[in-house]
């Protein structure tokens, strides 16, 4: 009966700490991709502000723009 429980006490420690390893080689690869999306935001957002054109389609995220324009009463 012991050696029953003890394998099954085995089983699951493994299983947890497969789980726990992949959460953090998850965490880590996490932390890669949060690591170049905020050098990329500081890349544009430190950029020179551009004038933006009247007939402009593409604006880019996280880009300094100048708009010239007015107020309609």
């Amino acid at each position: 009966m012991k050696t029953k429980s003890s394998i099954y006490f085995v089983i699951i420690c493994t299983i947890s700490i497969v789980i726990l390893c992949s959460l953090g080689f998850w965490q880590l690869s996490r932390l890669a991709w949060k690591n170049d999306l905020q050098h990329k935001i500081n890349e544009k957002y430190n950029l020179e502000a551009i004038i933006l054109p009247k007939e402009s389609a593409e604006i880019e995220a996280y880009r300094k723009y100048i708009i010239d324009g007015h107020f309609i009463d």
